[in-house]
């Protein structure tokens, strides 16, 4: 799906950083880069956004939330970059899934 998302999208993700909403949502995503990569409770790694253009960054950084969420042993109460960080992976996949659903 993430290789799928890169090669179909990424005109589209380029066209819609010219707006206002989205490029600022990007924008912040990218701020709050590099994202740990996590196997299980151990950090391994780490993804940086570098560019804003290239939507095979964005969609990996996404990725990478997703998986630190779904199995990288998340404590149950988050420190405030956690939650950051989730909050603007949240904001960029937003217009995404709308845009593939409709």
């Amino acid at each position: 799906m993430k290789n799928w998302l890169k090669e179909h999208l990424a005109d589209w993700h380029k066209r819609k950083l010219g707006e206002p909403e989205y490029g600022a949502r990007v924008r912040e995503l990218k701020r709050v880069s590099p994202i740990g990569v996590m196997k299980g409770s151990e950090w391994v790694d780490q993804l940086e956004i570098s560019d804003e253009s290239d939507f095979g960054q964005i969609v990996d950084v996404i990725y990478t939330v997703r998986c630190n969420l779904m199995k990288g042993g998340k404590p149950a109460n988050p420190d405030d970059r956690e939650v950051e960080v989730c909050r603007a992976a949240s904001q960029v996949l937003d217009p995404i899934v709308e845009r593939l659903v409709f």
